[in-house]
């Protein structure tokens, strides 16, 4: 088992066929969590995913001849935020 911290991914595709490949490749990783997908039901465009740094490498490189699709450490929101005004 891994010891590394997992923090929360984005990981987005424009083609909701595209997606549903990378998310049987999360699915079947056991060290992979899929926390939710964001998107119609059936058509998700985003999935959430809790990982590590390591294994967010691991998965863009195992995905890397797949154009449009992103992996991203999500970042929280924060509705107080300055924003510059």
């Amino acid at each position: 088992m891994n010891s590394t911290p997992h923090s929360r991914y984005l990981v987005h595709a424009d083609d909701p066929t595209t997606l549903a490949d990378v998310l049987d490749g999360i699915r079947s990783d056991p060290e992979l969590e899929l926390e939710r997908t964001i998107g119609p039901p059936g058509a998700p465009h985003t999935a959430v995913v809790r990982m590590n740094d390591r294994q967010a490498d691991a998965l863009r490189q195992r995905f890397r001849s797949l154009t449009r699709l992103s992996i991203e450490p999500d970042q929280p929101l924060d509705p107080f935020a300055d924003d510059g005004d």
